[in-house]
């Protein structure tokens, strides 16, 4: 079997509801889905990937 995907492990850095950050995100938002989309965030989330496993683990 070949599957594809993976399980992503995260630790949150930071949360951001403001700032140039936030901004910056929203913006990214309303040019790829439009400004509605980009109204409804409510929160920019910055993650370290602490690990990546297969999603299929075979022992």
């Amino acid at each position: 079997m070949d599957r594809k995907g993976a399980k992503v492990y995260l630790e949150t850095i930071d949360i951001e509801t403001s700032g140039e950050f936030f901004e910056e995100i929203k913006h990214g938002i309303a040019k790829a889905a439009g400004q509605q989309a980009a109204d409804m965030i409510h929160a920019a989330i910055r993650f370290r990937i602490t690990e990546v496993r297969p999603i299929v683990e075979v022992s």
